[in-house]
């Protein structure tokens, strides 16, 4: 639930955040806002990915932050996955997570396997972007330009351009909220 990953993000103080083997829409974008929501909180997070950015998305704003450095030890005491069903699909980023580390998994995936020690698993959302926006919304973290862009996206690529079923009226109520910024 949620509120469960609210309580684990407090609880924490550094963060490895990550998602699925080769990169889309969502899964960037969900990284970088909650990256983004880490830092607002006076935390610390890196975000790790088994496979590098495709070109159509270096336009992100900060994602050249994002690192595919599977060797560079990262200092962490929770692991946010985001958009992934199960560990094994993060590739070799989950060689990176010892079982002392909290897990956090945030996914929409009806197939979702509640890999994490913390599972937030919404298949009525239409992205994890829209559930990353609603994190920020229940911690009261002020969205920017860069963030509700990176959010939009993240629904943008999901919903198929809004076209596909997984579009609801609060996925427009959303995005109208982002389109503000």
């Amino acid at each position: 639930m949620m509120r469960d990953v609210i309580e684990a993000i407090r609880k924490h103080n550094k963060f490895l955040i990550s998602a699925h083997i080769n990169p889309e829409g969502d899964s960037l974008c969900s990284q970088l806002a909650m990256k983004e929501l880490i830092l607002a909180l006076g935390k610390h997070a890196t975000i790790v990915n088994n496979d590098p950015v495709p070109d159509h998305y270096k336009f992100l704003p900060r994602i050249d932050k994002l690192s595919i450095d599977l060797t560079k030890k990262v200092d962490f005491d929770a692991a946010i996955i985001l958009d992934c069903p199960n560990i094994k699909r993060v590739g070799a980023v989950a060689g990176m997570i010892t079982k002392d580390k909290t897990v956090i998994n945030v996914d929409h995936h009806i197939s979702s396997e509640r890999f994490g020690d913390v599972n937030w698993v919404d298949p009525n959302a239409s992205s994890t972007g829209e559930m990353v926006y609603k994190l920020f919304k229940a911690m009261k973290v002020p969205l920017t330009k860069e963030i509700a862009l990176s959010l939009y996206i993240a629904i943008l690529t999901d919903t198929g351009s809004f076209n596909y079923d997984n579009t609801s009226s609060i996925t427009h109520e959303i995005v109208g909220d982002l389109l503000g910024y």
